[in-house]
């Protein structure tokens, strides 16, 4: 045999002999059947929610588009608010405001 070839079974056999031992882990075993017995007692929107979860979490490109989509909706909510702060329809909109409370006082008393 040449050094590749005992290379790659010494690999095979690192391989399964550490599945091996992992699937007598009674830990591991108890591990298994507690994240079964968990994911059996979520209703179906947690299971959607976890399953949306571990394929946004599972794909590089699926984290990063969740990131700028996030921060893109935050800019999004924080440019609408500075234009409402600072646009004349607010002043307007408070000109309404006191216009509607002077009217609420003098013909609703």
């Amino acid at each position: 045999h040449s050094m590749g070839e005992a290379s790659s079974a010494d690999d095979v056999t690192n391989k399964y002999s550490t599945q091996y031992e992992a699937h007598l882990d009674p830990f591991s075993a108890f591990n298994r059947r507690e994240k079964q017995r968990k994911y059996a007692s979520l209703n179906s929107a947690e299971r959607v929610t976890l399953g949306i979860g571990k394929m946004i979490l599972s794909d590089k490109v699926a984290r990063h588009g969740v990131f700028f989509y996030t921060i893109a909706l935050h800019l999004l909510v924080f440019v609408v608010l500075y234009k409402f702060a600072v646009s004349e329809d607010c002043i307007q909109l408070s000109d309404c405001n006191e216009a509607f409370k002077t009217h609420m006082r003098e013909h609703h008393p």
